[in-house]
Order: C-alpha cells, then structure tokens, then sequence
C-alpha cells in the first residue's frame, strides 16, 4: 500500500509540474501575444533609426488592453541664429555646428578620427541603404557639412599673413535645428515601414540650398520634387493618409567647401527668387513722397515683370527684356549688384548664394572661367581716368571727386595682391565689402531714390535696345577680349545716351559709374553655380506645409 500511495504522490508532483509547466506556456504564450500586439518595434531598432532607437519603449494601453510601440524621431528646421524664436516653440532645440555636443544632443554617430581620414573613401563606395531611415544619413551630413565647412573657412582665413592671429571668425546666421517628436507607431499609416522625421516645405527647400542641391523637378500639381547635386539626391512621393514625404540618398562624394552657399539669413529669400535690397531699411523712405517701393524678385516670369515695373520700366523696355537680356551675361544679375544687399557674411569666404534668377549663370561652366570680374574693373578704371581727363576733373580738386575714391580704393585693392578672383583672401574680400558698402552709402544717403531707379531704367532701356538689334556690338560679345569690349560700350555709348538730354548730367554719370562699380565688387563677393535656377515658387516662402521624411 505504501508503494500505491508513493506512486499517487509522485504522478500527482508529476501532473502538478506539467500542469505548470503548461500554464507558463500559456502565460508566455500570452505575453508573447501582447508583445506581438506592440507591432513596429524592431523598425524602431539602431540598423534603421541609429541612436535615435535607444529612446524606443513599449508602453501597456489599458484603453486598448494591448502594449503600443513610442518612439522619437527629430523634427528638422531651419533657424535664424540673429533671430532666437524656435520653429516650435516650448521644445528645446539643439543646432547642429559640428561639435562634439552637437553629435550627442542630436543623436547621431560621431565618427572617429580615423574615419574622418577615410571619409571620402567611404563616401565614395557608399550606396542607399535601404534598411535605414534617410534622414539619420541627412542628419549624419549636415554634421559633415558644418564639420568640413568651417574648417575650410577657418583655414583661409587663417591663410592671410595680414590678418593671421588679428581677426575673429564670422558670425553663421542659419544653422539647422533639431527639435524632438515623441510619436506612437499605432498612428503610423500602413505602408510605412521605417520612423520618419519632420520638416516643413520651406525648410527643406532652404535645407538643400545649404547642403549644395539643386532642384531639378518642382511640380506643385502633381507633388513630384526632384533635386540632385553635390553627391545627393532628393525625390519626393505622395503616401496616402500622410502627406508629401522626400527620401535622401548619398548617391556620390560630397564637398563642402568654397561651393558652399554662405549661411546668410538671406539665403531664405534667395531660394524663393526674392532679393533683398538697399532700400528696404530705409525708414526715411516711408515718408518721402517722391520715394517708391521696389519690389525684386526674378523667380518667375510675373516677378521679372513686377520687378521692372517697380523701377520704372515701360512696356515696351519690358518687352524688350524679355525678349533678350544677356550680353556675355544676364543683365537681371546687373540688376542684383546693383541695388542688391551684400550677401557675404563678414570675416568669411563663403561666396557661393542660391539663384534667385530663371537665367542660367554659366560664367565657370568648366575649370576656366569664360569671362572674368576682374578684367571688367580693370576696363572701368581705365574709362574713368580717360573720362576724368575729358571732363577737366584732375586741375580742379579731383582727389575730392567720386571718381578719384573709386579709382583710389581700387588700388588699395590692388596692393594687398590679388591674382585669382576664385581664390580671393580675406583681407581682399574685407577690401572689397567696405567699397560696395561706400558705394551703398552714396547711393542711399548722398542721392535721391528717384534719381537712382531712373539712372537705372536709362541703362536698362539702352542695353536691352542694343540687345535687341543685331547690328549692335553687344550681340557680338564673343571675342577674346569681350569684358573690354563690353566696358568700351557702356562708357562710349550707354553712358553718353543715358545723360545726354539730363539737366543734372555730372550727377547721374556719378550715380551710373557707382552703380556700376558696386554691380562689379558685388559680382566678385558673390557666385551661382551653373547648375542652379530658381524653380521654386516665391509663393511658398515661409510655408508650414509639413514634409515627412522616410
């Protein structure tokens, strides 16, 4: 009998461990259900989102009795670093400049130094990565960019004997922020199948301008966007129940050096045609009743049209413009160094801006320039001491003329010993930022609005007429020696044509050659790259429309 009840015992410990045993499995079976329920998880993991991962839980839902996966993903803008108001506010935003903190505040990988060595090795074998989310590799760039940027600019500077040790670096104004979106995947739509990150459609756009890319497609209709350059490329697609969404892919090498478009705040308006001019700052001009608004925007054919208009221009100079304004280059960028604010950040060497234009600047097509700046002010100041001997200026007082300043200031230019208008040093650029902002001064404090916008639809009407003829020399600006050429004309012929019935004829020659000589010192500070063109409405400046990026 005892070993009845032994074996009763021992079947009974026997059911009792198997019934446990299937219990737990059915309690593992269970949490295993409701970790299955928490679906979107292992999309949330390093391979695809980075450092961004180790923020991604699972949280329970009582309301829905299941787990839901949270996770955080960045919100990317554009900001002002002159202008301190975030782009969300009551978020803390971290800017990306490189830094070591930088780095750690926005979750990305710093590379080492070695990898920094190699790194345009890397970025020459690298491919898409179809595994991880494209804006953990646009986040990882724009590192690289202000890394290699600043650098290079520091260099230069530093390059200069005179200023070596004796000046302080610029001051950036735009920089991207990064501000952090705690999300849940449960809202995440269906057919995505990586996190993605958030920008705005006017912060993408001035997003790719800083990183060296062009748009290529940019078709509202249809929400079809496409922009390439400088070893990226940017396509969009319509994902249904979200919205507009651009994936980022390193396709080649990237450079992020003189090419570079200067981090201006102006570069925002830049991007959408519009170019922020002299006048705007005036507060004296809302006052003048002989004063008038100028309004400079070239993005589209409407604004080329809105913007003569606003100088002065008749119908039939604006049908003349259209029909050809290029003599060995567009005449809308005459325009821009004319009236136009300096670009250039102080202390820096960045020179490359974004094309606020529909016309082509094809000035460095290939590794020679096609024509240069500098030939052209050399062409000027010769003109301007034939036309001071001529008009008797050097027996009365020429050192007190405008003309003896400009010629003066270009020869203290000239000694610090330029030789490549594309590889200026600073103290040069420095040189040549101080003429334009005295030729900005007289223009602004020593002469009339009104006196300045005719001296300019003068020019305007005489050049687009010469233009439009093709027996005029400017249609056949194609030799050699086409900048002189084309300085001989402009003092032989516009110049005499655009004063000869003018009572104040001294007044509006100065006003004319200053005009001309800031056009030129603001051509020399500032270029476009060949590819660039302004294809983006100006409508859309400023625009919160949300771009999702997958």
């Amino acid at each position: 009998m005892g070993f009845d009840q032994l074996d009763k015992n021992v079947l009974g410990i026997v059911a009792l461990i198997c019934s446990a045993i299937a219990l737990l499995q059915i309690f593992v079976l269970i949490c295993h259900q409701f970790l299955l329920s928490a679906k979107g998880f292992d999309r949330c993991s390093e391979p695809v989102i980075g450092l961004w991962s180790k923020s991604t839980y699972r949280r329970f839902n009582m309301k829905e009795f299941r787990f839901e996966v949270v996770f955080e993903t960045p919100l990317v803008s554009i900001a002002c670093l002159i202008d301190s108001s975030d782009p969300v506010g009551g978020r803390e935003t971290f800017y990306i400049d490189g830094t070591t903190k930088s780095y750690r505040n926005t979750r990305v990988f710093e590379p080492d130094l070695a990898l920094r060595k190699n790194q345009t090795a890397i970025q020459q074998i690298h491919t898409a990565d179809d595994e991880q989310s494209s804006w953990v590799a646009l986040l990882s760039s724009l590192h690289h960019r202000e890394l290699e940027s600043r650098a290079w600019d520091e260099q230069v500077r530093l390059r200069s004997p005179h200023m070596n040790g004796m000046i302080k670096g610029p001051e950036y104004e735009l920089v991207v922020g990064i501000q952090v979106e705690s999300r849940r995947w449960s809202f995440v739509p269906d057919i995505i199948t990586r996190p993605y990150a958030t920008t705005t459609l006017s912060h993408m756009i001035e997003m790719a301008a800083l990183m060296g890319i062009y748009w290529r497609v940019f078709d509202q209709s249809q929400w079809s966007l496409r922009a390439e350059g400088n070893g990226f490329n940017i396509i969009s697609e319509i994902v249904h129940n979200l919205g507009v969404m651009i994936k980022f892919t390193i396709v080649g090498k990237s450079v992020f050096r003189g090419d570079l478009v200067i981090p201006s705040n102006q570069i925002k308006e830049l991007c959408f045609g519009s170019v922020p001019d002299i006048f705007e700052d005036r507060k004296d001009l809302t006052t003048d009743s002989m004063s008038q608004s100028l309004f400079l925007n070239f993005g589209s054919q409407d604004n080329v049209e809105l913007t003569l208009e606003s100088l002065g221009c008749t119908p039939e100079l604006i049908e003349g413009y259209k029909k050809n304004h290029k003599h060995i280059f567009p005449i809308s960028f005459e325009i821009i160094g004319m009236l136009g604010k300096v670009v250039r950040l102080r202390k820096s060497a960045f020179r490359m801006i974004s094309n606020p234009t529909q016309d082509y600047w094809l000035k460095k097509v290939s590794r020679k320039p096609s024509w240069r700046i500098t030939k052209l002010m050399t062409g000027l100041l010769k003109k301007l001491a034939e036309l001071s001997e001529l008009e008797g200026y050097i027996e009365s007082h020429f050192e007190d003329h405008t003309y003896f300043a400009i010629m003066k200031k270009w020869e203290d230019i000239e000694s610090l010993g330029y030789i490549e208008e594309y590889d200026l040093s600073i103290e040069v650029r420095e040189k040549i930022h101080d003429a334009i902002d005295e030729r900005t001064e007289f223009l602004l404090d020593e002469t009339r609005q009104t006196d300045v916008f005719q001296v300019i639809v003068a020019h305007l009407e005489k050049v687009t007429k010469a233009l439009n003829d093709d027996t005029f020399p400017l249609c056949f600006m194609h030799s050699v020696n086409k900048e002189e050429a084309l300085i001989e004309y402009y003092f032989d012929t516009i110049l005499c044509s655009i004063t000869q019935d003018a009572d104040e004829k001294e007044q509006r020659h100065i006003i004319w050659v200053s005009l001309i000589f800031r056009m030129l010192c603001w051509l020399l500070l500032h270029d476009w790259h060949k590819d660039d063109k302004c294809r983006v409405p100006s409508d859309l400046k400023g625009s919160r429309m949300p771009i999702f990026i997958g």
